[in-house]
């Protein structure tokens, strides 16, 4: 979780200093996927605020490595996160 807010804090920081688009005031919310969304979201998914909501944080879900799976599959779904393995 700690690296995928990083790279989103990191390209927050980008867009700002490019000037490519206003961002929000609010941030971005990085959290674990819900466990019902799971077996849909394998990976991640951006939730986007409602666009008349007072509220206009977006979240980042993205889904933990199963810690009961044995260690050859927690392995093969980290590197399922990753497109440069």
């Amino acid at each position: 979780m700690s690296a995928y807010r990083r790279e989103v804090e990191r390209l927050r920081e980008f867009v700002r200093a490019h000037d490519l688009v206003t961002l929000p005031e609010q941030d971005c919310e990085v959290v674990e996927t819900p466990p019902f969304e799971r077996a849909l979201n394998s990976f991640a998914a951006y939730i986007a605020p409602g666009p008349f909501e007072q509220d206009q944080r977006g979240q980042f879900w993205v889904t933990p490595v199963d810690l009961a799976a044995p260690r050859a599959q927690q392995i093969e779904q980290l590197e399922e996160h990753c497109n440069f393995l």
